[in-house]
């Protein structure tokens, strides 16, 4: 079994955060970068894979991919700034794996038997 997961720079935030550091930091200022990230997370790691990102985001990276769920990563602690919006929590694309289609594939502690 291989999994994935992929914690890449927010859109638009390659560059700045990352710029002095990796000299490719910017392919991550395009949306195309994040949505070819996750083609490759599907065709390479049928497994299962999970993804970070912004929820802000989230309206363009998925229109091409209703197999995705969505999880919450709730923040403990985050900053109170001057922004119209202020997120406490951030999104967690997961895909692959196997479809269980039979509830009684699943024990009592939520582990899956086979």
């Amino acid at each position: 079994m291989k999994f994935a997961y992929a914690d890449p720079p927010y859109y638009t935030m390659g560059k700045k955060m990352y710029g002095k550091l990796h000299d490719e930091a910017a392919i991550w200022d395009d949306k195309q970068s994040h949505r070819d990230l996750i083609t490759k997370l599907k065709n390479e790691y049928p497994d299962g894979w999970a993804m970070s990102c912004n929820p802000a985001n989230l309206y363009w990276l998925l229109p091409d991919h209703d197999d995705i769920r969505i999880c919450a990563w709730t923040k403990t602690f985050h900053q109170i700034r001057g922004t119209t919006n202020q997120f406490a929590w951030e999104a967690v694309l997961l895909g692959g794996g196997e479809k269980i289609t039979n509830a009684s594939q699943w024990c009592a502690t939520g582990c899956l038997v086979q």
